[in-house]
């Protein structure tokens, strides 16, 4: 289980494993749930 305390985070997570399920939030840090979606997609 990794966790990423904002958005930039997350994508780098995502970038460096392939997670079976995301949960984000749509408040973060940075950059909101919605923009880490369009990103990750």
């Amino acid at each position: 289980m990794c966790i990423a305390p904002d958005g930039a985070s997350a994508i780098n997570l995502f970038d460096n494993e392939y997670p079976d399920l995301v949960l984000l939030d749509i408040m973060m840090l940075g950059m909101d749930g919605y923009a880490v979606c369009k990103r990750i997609r």
